[in-house]
């Protein structure tokens, strides 16, 4: 079964962010209109792709209570 042409041009115009560099993703999401759900998604797949270096501090006793 063969794609229609419209389709397989679309799947062309992805932008793959797992094959970006930082730098590139962030130029590509600079280039997009702002505010735009694109950009959005560039956005949070640069921010996804580092963890967080912040400690997580649990001050909810039921989760003290899960951890013993």
């Amino acid at each position: 079964m063969t794609m229609p042409v419209a389709k397989l041009e679309a799947e062309l115009l992805k932008v793959r962010f797992e094959e970006l560099s930082d730098d590139e993703l962030r130029a590509h999401a600079y280039s997009l209109p702002f505010k735009s759900p694109k950009q959005y998604e560039a956005i949070i797949a640069l921010i996804l792709r580092h963890g967080s270096t912040l400690p997580i501090i649990h001050d909810d006793p039921a989760y003290a209570e899960r951890q013993c």
